[in-house]
């Protein structure tokens, strides 16, 4: 299950990035914070459905896409 969270985290991180976000301002963006963000994003620790959901948004992307579909 590890290895999920990472590849989410991941994603994430890639995404965030592609759009020149700061960590800072997704984690507003999603409510939640900064580091809640790196925890997510290096796989350490999983999210909620309501996170996915906030952070998918901001990303401009589907929860099934973070997901990894």
């Amino acid at each position: 299950m590890e290895d999920f969270y990472v590849n989410v985290g991941n994603r994430i991180r890639s995404r965030r990035k592609e759009l020149g976000l700061t960590g800072g301002h997704l984690a507003q963006l999603a409510y939640i914070s900064e580091k809640f963000l790196y925890c997510i994003e290096t796989g350490k620790k999983g999210l909620s459905a309501e996170t996915l959901y906030n952070l998918a948004k901001a990303l401009g992307v589907t929860a099934d896409w973070v997901l990894g579909g």
